[in-house]
């Protein structure tokens, strides 16, 4: 068998022309990377984390998931990307966006910089607990079960952290950090609706293409790496022979898979998992961001909703363009994502 292309595809080689790869691969849970690329300084919290033998434990487990769901080194349109090492992307002039939704690690870089408080920290069903947040191999997988608040409180203590950053690296000489001689900062929030509207639109004309990607399905195979993830991703209550039996009637009937994460109604069973995914997984859109449909809905910073659906829902769920209101505060499908605006002064809506 071959790769699971629907994931492997390399989707990003179909982003819109122009664009170049990076020079280093996107970070994850056996290679987080020497200093955070949500804050740019050095990690806080890996030494809690990691050990040797955790290490050793849950190889076996990136490998596979790569096999599935990686999409290979990430490639950006051409243009300014200054503030790349933080790991987010210009969406319009001075507004720049988030890659990808935060993901546990790097809110556990927030929950231990604020001393563990109560209220920072996310209120997860028991299982979630220790298999999802305190869990080594979960750590870029998307951060949830956080109320709005807490949300925000993430991305303005983000901002402020970048900023000494940004701080340092003008004591170093670096002349992208000023504009007509004045200090520039980052001043991080929620997005709103239209600006996550325009991310999620791809940069393409939605009355024709409602998800804002140009193909919505692509065809999918499997290796033998991938079906013993999916059976360890199930925590071992089905057998790798159930698993195989099913996709190989999946794809033996021509059938095809989304080209995001979310529940498609013809899908066996065994690609139904009970956790959303790595955030660097599945095809970015062509503007270069991940999961802004799917995966996990994501918090509103101007309305009290989420929008771009999750990982439960059927495709036929929800609409991209529309928000749904939340029954509770948190929610183990909701995650977010941070925006911010580039500039010498705070905004008007900062």
């Amino acid at each position: 068998m071959v790769r699971f292309r629907i994931l492997l595809f390399l989707g990003v080689s179909l982003v819109l022309a122009g664009c170049k790869p990076l020079k280093f691969e996107q970070p994850h849970s056996l290679s987080p990377g020497e200093k955070s690329p949500y804050t740019g300084r050095d990690w806080m919290v890996l030494k809690q984390l990691y050990t040797e033998s955790d290490r050793f434990s849950f190889y076996d487990t990136w490998e596979k998931e790569r096999s599935l769901y990686y999409a290979g080194p990430l490639v950006l349109p051409e243009g300014p990307q200054s503030l790349f090492p933080f790991g987010m992307l210009q969406l319009q002039d001075s507004l720049y966006l988030d890659i990808t939704e935060v993901p546990v690690v790097a809110y556990r870089e927030y929950y231990h910089a604020m001393g563990l408080r109560a209220e920072v920290k996310p209120r997860f069903p028991f299982d979630y607990d220790s298999l999802y947040f305190s869990n080594p191999a979960m750590q870029f997988h998307p951060m949830v079960s956080v109320t709005k608040e807490q949300a925000d409180g993430y991305c303005r203590w983000r901002g402020a952290v970048v900023n000494q950053q940004i701080a340092l690296r003008r004591l170093r000489g670096e002349p992208e950090w000023e504009q007509d001689g004045e200090p520039l900062q980052v001043f991080m929030r929620l997005p709103t609706e239209e600006e996550f509207l325009v991310a999620a639109s791809g940069g393409l004309d939605t009355t024709q293409y409602r998800f804002g990607y140009a193909t919505l399905l692509q065809d999918v195979e499997f290796t033998s790496q991938d079906i013993e993830y999916l059976q360890e991703r199930f925590w071992f209550r089905r057998s790798t022979a159930q698993i195989e039996a099913e996709l190989e009637r999946f794809v033996a009937g021509g059938n095809k898979m989304p080209v995001f994460n979310v529940r498609w109604p013809y899908a066996p069973s065994s690609l139904r998992l009970p956790i959303p995914t790595y955030v660097y997984s599945f095809r970015p859109n062509p503007l270069g961001f991940y999961h802004l449909v799917g995966n996990v809905s994501e918090w509103i910073g101007d309305r009290s909703y989420v929008m771009g659906g999750n990982f439960r829902q059927s495709i036929n769920d929800f609409v991209l363009q529309e928000g749904e209101e939340m029954a509770t505060e948190n929610s183990t499908d909701v995650g977010f994502r941070c925006a911010c605006i580039l500039a010498t002064q705070p905004p008007d809506n900062y």
